[in-house]
C-alpha cells in the first residue's frame, strides 16, 4: 500500500510538471497547448477547464500589476473568522497600538465597536498596519464577525468603482452560468461562493477554490489521457480495419496449419508460419498500444484525430501495404522528443513480447507429435 501511495504521487508530481511544460509552452506537436485544447474540445468534450485556467493567469497578471491603491478597491474575500491581535510588546508601531488600543481592556468587541462611526476612516487605518508589526501581535479573546467585516467593506467600497468588474462579470457570465456553453464543472457549494464573493470584489481570490478543483481535473484526468493519446502514432480511426486485417491473416494461418497436421507434414513444415505468427502477434499488439513499429522506425505517424491541420506540403506518400485502410496522411513533422522517447519504450517493449510469445508459441507446435 505504501509503494503504491508512492507511485501515485509520483505519477501525480510528473503529470504536474507536464501540464506545467505545456502551459509554458515548451513542448510542440503532438503535445503543444494547442493540441491540448484540441483534445479537450473533441475528445473529452471540456476545453471550457484549459481556457479558465488560461483566463485566470492572465487576469492574475493584470490585477497584480495595477498601483496598490487600485488594488486596494477589492480586497481579498473574508474566508474564515478573523482573529484580531493586540501589542504588547514596547517596540511595536505607533499604528499598531492606536489601531488596537481599545482592545487591550476588552474580551470581546464587536466589528462595529472595533470600527467606530467613522467606518471608513478605520479601515483605512487597519489597511494601513506594517505586517511586521502584526506579526508581534499577541493573541487576544477579541473575534471579528465575518458578517461585520463583509458588511463594513461593502460600505466603503463602490462595487462599480472596483478594477476589472466588467471583465470578472463577463468571465462569471461565461464560465460560471447555466445556460453557458462553456459553464466550468466544478462543485455546486464552491459556484455558490464564487457568485456570492464576485458581487463583491475583483480580487483573483475569489476563483482560487475553483481553479483548484479545475486544475485537478485537469493534471489527474485530462492530461494522462492526453499523453497516452500523443504516444500513439497511427490514427484511431485505422485500429478496427487493422483488427480486421489481421484477423484474415490468423485464420489463413491456421488453415495451414491444419493442412499440415491433416497431411502429416514433417515438423520443419510448421517453421514456415512463425514469421506470419509473428507479424499476426506484433499487430495485434500494435493495435492495443496504437504504437506502429514501422512508422517509428521510418520516422514516420498519422495525423491523430485531435492534431493541428498539417502543411499539405508534410504529408508523404503511403506505403503499398497501407492501401487496403481508411485514408490517414502519414507525417513526417517533427515530433516532441518526451514522446519520441516514450514511443521508443514501447517499441522496445512491443519487441520483447512478440519475441517471448513467439518462441513460446513455435515450441508448442513444434512439440505436437505428427
Amino acid at each position: 500500500m505504501v509503494r503504491d501511495s508512492k507511485r501515485n504521487s509520483r505519477q501525480r508530481r510528473t503529470n504536474k510538471e507536464f501540464f506545467e511544460e505545456i502551459i509554458q509552452g515548451n513542448t510542440i506537436s503532438p503535445i503543444s497547448l494547442n493540441d491540448f485544447r484540441r483534445y479537450l474540445e473533441h475528445k473529452e468534450h471540456s476545453y471550457e477547464n484549459l481556457d479558465f485556467y488560461k483566463w485566470y493567469l492572465t487576469y492574475c497578471k493584470r490585477f497584480n500589476s495595477l498601483p496598490l491603491e487600485q488594488r486596494g478597491k477589492s480586497p481579498p474575500p473574508t474566508k474564515h473568522k478573523l482573529s484580531m491581535y493586540h501589542a504588547k510588546s514596547p517596540h511595536n508601531d505607533d499604528d499598531s497600538m492606536n489601531a488596537f488600543s481599545r482592545l487591550k481592556k476588552q474580551p470581546s468587541v464587536s466589528a462595529e465597536d472595533l470600527l467606530g462611526d467613522d467606518r471608513k476612516d478605520s479601515i483605512l487605518e487597519l489597511s494601513k498596519l506594517e505586517p511586521a508589526a502584526l506579526n508581534r501581535m499577541s493573541f487576544t479573546y477579541v473575534d471579528l464577525e465575518l458578517k461585520d467585516i463583509e458588511k463594513n467593506l461593502s460600505e466603503s467600497n463602490n462595487t462599480m468603482d472596483q478594477p476589472f468588474r466588467n471583465t470578472v462579470d463577463e468571465a462569471i457570465k461565461k464560465y460560471f452560468s447555466p445556460n453557458s456553453d462553456t459553464e466550468v464543472n466544478i462543485s455546486s457549494n464552491i459556484r455558490t461562493q464564487l457568485l456570492k464573493d464576485a458581487k463583491k470584489t475583483t480580487n483573483p481570490e475569489i476563483f482560487e477554490n475553483a481553479i483548484s478543483e479545475v486544475l485537478s481535473m485537469l493534471v489527474n484526468s485530462s492530461i494522462p489521457n492526453f499523453r497516452a493519446a500523443a504516444v500513439q502514432n497511427i490514427a484511431p480511426s485505422t485500429v478496427m480495419w487493422r483488427i480486421i486485417r489481421t484477423t484474415i491473416v490468423l485464420f489463413i494461418c491456421c488453415g495451414v496449419l491444419i493442412w499440415i497436421f491433416a497431411s502429416r507434414q514433417e515438423k520443419w513444415y510448421r517453421a514456415t508460419v512463425l514469421p506470419v505468427l509473428a507479424w499476426v502477434i506484433i499487430s495485434y499488439i500494435t493495435n492495443v498500444k496504437g504504437v506502429c513499429l514501422v512508422n517509428q522506425f521510418n520516422g514516420k505517424r498519422e495525423v491523430l484525430d485531435f492534431e493541428e491541420a498539417c502543411d499539405i506540403s508534410q504529408i508523404y506518400t503511403r506505403p503499398l501495404y497501407y492501401m487496403v485502410l481508411p485514408k490517414s496522411e502519414l507525417l513526417d513533422k517533427e515530433t516532441d522528443p518526451r514522446i519520441q522517447r516514450e514511443r521508443y519504450k514501447l517499441a522496445i517493449m512491443m519487441i520483447i513480447s512478440t519475441l517471448l510469445s513467439c518462441g513460446a508459441l513455435f515450441a508448442s507446435i513444434m512439440l505436437i507429435p505428427r
